[in-house]
């Protein structure tokens, strides 16, 4: 019986062209999408700003099999989570480094914050 009971997909973007600052951003509008892995998405936190313009940052905590693929870079579509304005998901980002936890030398699980930031 596995402890992961959500289910997630991540989303992978390659680089693009270098725009006018000769920067590659990724494109997202051709990304790739994995099947559906199990996994364990579980609240964080929650802040808001209020300096003059409402804005929350909400963040949660991702577990995963330590075969699962995860960069950095990903975006994670989770729990139906939708974008207000367009009714399209709203992929959460990865934020920091994706930790690949060992136990007793063996790969055990794949960690990782991911959060949304709202205006």
């Amino acid at each position: 019986m596995s402890r992961y009971h959500d289910r997630v997909v991540v989303v992978r973007a390659s680089l693009g062209e270098p725009g006018r600052n000769g920067v590659r951003a990724r494109d997202w509008s051709a990304a790739q999408r994995s099947q559906p892995l199990a996994a364990s998405v579980q609240p964080q936190a929650a802040d808001e700003d209020a300096g003059g313009r409402q804005t929350t940052v909400t963040s949660w905590r991702l577990f995963a099999g330590p075969a699962t693929d995860l960069l950095p870079t990903d975006r994670i579509e989770w729990d139906g989570v939708l974008d207000e304005t367009t009714g399209q998901p709203a992929p959460l980002e990865v934020d920091g480094e994706v930790a690949r936890w060992r136990h007793r030398g063996v790969p055990h699980h794949v960690e990782a914050v991911l959060r949304r930031v709202t205006s």
